[in-house]
């Protein structure tokens, strides 16, 4: 059977000129009814304000390595950028292409322990999406598996975090413009549908449930990781009032979780306590807040925002247990005087890697220190480079 084009989690290059809305389209199916929390605790967040470095960064020599996806060499492909030197003059780092394929691959997603790459490879004839897989290669480029092998759309991988397993959508199994969540051993063996109608799964960090956001209604769900106990944590108005919910990004203790959300008229970024409860409007601003990710301590979250005119990056301050949850965000950062779209911070919390435009329209990969004093082109190239993300 001929596949047709999921209408979420499609393989784009990040554009950087204008932020536009990530949610999935989709038909406006009934809501399901499903358990909704009862027993809320009582903890709120409280907003501290975000961390200032003033100490000089440490130069971003060997700290680390980075994999990206870039068309420079004609294809999406992806390639590994070690950080052992910065880069000279107006040349960047010289990255190693790790896959050789007629398929265009990425997002590259690290395992936790960052031996292996999984990705996805997408074929298309005439501009018809025709195939998507699950693959996974060792950091090196070899042992290229395709885990999923299957004549459905399969995409959005990502990693329990003790990388036994990995989570992705599939429209195998349901209608083709749609998609279910789905589990599998990290070799491809064992595949197990644990929710349908959703995408965007995020583990939590201890292994045992999922977050993801339901195709049915665009809320947040949870589920345990064996597909027992589905949970609504958002509830929002109906769906096509423009209040779609953005994908769940787990704190780094579990505690809480970061998505968007237009429920208040304009794109923000909220956060809640994993069970639901104590919603809070963090940025609280006019503009097009979106992208949340946690930094590695929790002190902080990195998102982007057109509240200066264009899509910059900013940091804000990261929930604690204790006050009311009418408080707006914390003391609020910008790291980007130029575009800047798909943050990733590195291990140690000191840099953040971006999708960046210096104002020729072209892509390249940045890194800018956590205050916002250093801001380095890594790549440099003519070429799109996009999807950059740090090694464990």
């Amino acid at each position: 059977m001929t596949k047709q084009k999921l209408l979420t989690g499609t393989i784009v290059l990040v554009v950087l000129a204008s932020i536009s809305a990530c949610s999935p389209a989709g038909g406006e199916a009934p809501a399901p009814t499903l358990p909704v929390p009862t027993n809320a605790p009582t903890t709120v967040p409280t907003l501290v304000p975000s961390p200032v470095i003033t100490a000089t960064p440490r130069q971003p020599s060997g700290i680390g390595r980075i994999v990206f996806a870039s068309r420079r060499d004609g294809n999406l492909e992806i390639y590994l950028m070690n950080l052992t030197e910065l880069p000279q003059g107006t040349g960047g780092i010289k990255p190693v292409r790790l896959t050789k394929t007629q398929t265009r691959n990425g997002p590259p997603v690290p395992s936790p322990d960052g031996k292996r790459v999984a990705f996805v490879a997408e074929t298309d004839v005439n501009g018809t999406i025709k195939d998507r897989e699950i693959y996974v290669m060792n950091i090196d480029g070899s042992g290229l598996t395709d885990l999923t092998n299957n004549p459905a759309i399969d995409q959005e991988p990502t990693w329990s975090p003790d990388g036994m397993r990995i989570a992705f959508a599939s429209n195998r199994d349901v209608d083709p413009y749609s998609s279910s969540i789905y589990t599998m051993k990290a070799d491809g063996n064992d595949v197990k549908r644990i929710a349908q109608n959703g995408s965007s799964p995020a583990w939590s960090p201890n292994d045992k449930r999922i977050a993801f956001l339901s195709l049915r209604d665009q809320q947040i769900y949870i589920v345990n990781a064996d597909g027992s106990d589905l949970i609504r944590l958002t509830n929002g108005p109906a769906p096509g009032n423009g209040t779609a919910q953005g994908a769940p990004v787990w704190s780094p203790d579990g505690k809480w979780i970061a998505f968007r959300s237009n429920r208040d008229g304009n794109s923000e970024i909220y956060l809640m306590n994993a069970d639901g409860s104590a919603q809070t409007n963090l940025t609280r601003n006019q503009a097009y807040d979106d992208f949340p990710v946690w930094s590695p301590d929790g002190q902080s979250i990195a998102f982007i925002s057109n509240r200066e005119g264009q899509a910059g990056l900013y940091i804000i301050g990261a929930p604690q247990a204790g006050a009311s949850a009418n408080t707006g965000g914390g003391d609020m950062i910008r790291l980007t005087k130029g575009s800047a779209g798909g943050p990733r911070w590195s291990p140690d919390g000191r840099w953040i890697v971006y999708v960046g435009d210096s104002g020729d329209g072209n892509q390249d990969i940045y890194l800018v220190s956590t205050d916002g004093r250093e801001s380095i082109n890594l790549t440099n190239d003519p070429a799109q480079d996009t999807f950059p993300v740090w090694l464990p």
